[in-house]
C-alpha cells in the first residue's frame, strides 16, 4: 500500500503537445541500462514513461487492489484509495506495440536503438515476472513481445547469466522452446 502510495504521488500527466497527453507516467524514466537514438541521431537514456517503469506501477496497482479484494469489510480510507489506484490504471499510458517494426516498445515514443542486441529486456517485464502479457489475454502484446524477444537475438545478443534466466522464462510464458 505504502509502495502504491508513493507511485500515485510520483505519476505526473503528460502535458499537452505530447504523446499520450493527460496520461499519466513516470518522469524521469529510463529503460534500465539502455539507450534510444532521438531525432538528431543522438544517443539518449532519460525520458518519460519508459516502458518497463508503467509496466511495473501497472503490476503494484494491480496487486494492491487484489490485496484490498481480499478483505471483505474496507475502510472508508481503503475503499478511496481502491478507487484512486483504478482511475490511475484507466489513466496509464497503455503498451505500445511499433507501427514501424511490430515489436513492443521500450519508450514511450517509438525510437530507434544504437545496440538492437542490447542484453536488458526490461520492457518484458509485463510478460515475465508480471503477467500483464500473455498469449490467451492480450495476443496481439504477445506477438510484439515476441518480435522483441527476436529482433534482439538476431543482433549479436550477448546475455549474462541473469538475463539469459529472464530469457528462458519470456520463451516459456509464450510457450516456445
Amino acid at each position: 500500500k505504502g509502495a502504491a502510495r508513493f507511485l500515485l504521488d510520483f505519476l505526473i500527466e503528460i502535458p499537452a503537445g505530447l504523446p499520450f497527453a493527460g496520461r499519466w507516467v513516470t518522469n524521469p524514466s529510463h529503460s534500465p541500462e539502455n539507450a534510444f537514438l532521438k531525432a538528431d541521431g543522438t544517443t539518449a537514456k532519460l525520458t518519460y514513461g519508459a516502458t518497463m517503469d508503467l509496466e511495473i506501477v501497472h503490476d503494484l496497482f494491480t496487486n494492491t487492489l487484489a490485496a484490498l479484494d481480499r478483505f471483505p469489510a474496507l475502510s472508508a480510507e481503503d475503499r478511496s484509495f481502491r478507487d484512486e489506484l483504478t482511475r490511475a490504471l484507466d489513466r496509464l499510458v497503455p503498451l505500445q506495440i511499433s507501427a514501424r517494426t511490430g515489436r513492443l516498445q521500450e519508450w514511450i515514443e517509438d525510437y530507434d536503438e544504437p545496440e538492437p542486441g542490447h542484453r536488458h529486456i526490461s520492457h518484458m517485464y509485463a510478460l515475465y515476472p508480471a503477467h500483464q502479457v500473455s498469449l490467451q489475454k492480450t495476443p496481439d502484446l504477445a506477438r510484439a513481445a515476441k518480435a522483441s524477444l527476436e529482433y534482439r537475438l538476431s543482433h549479436d545478443y550477448h546475455p549474462t547469466g541473469w538475463s539469459l534466466a529472464w530469457m528462458m522464462h519470456l520463451w516459456s510464458r509464450l510457450l516456445e522452446p
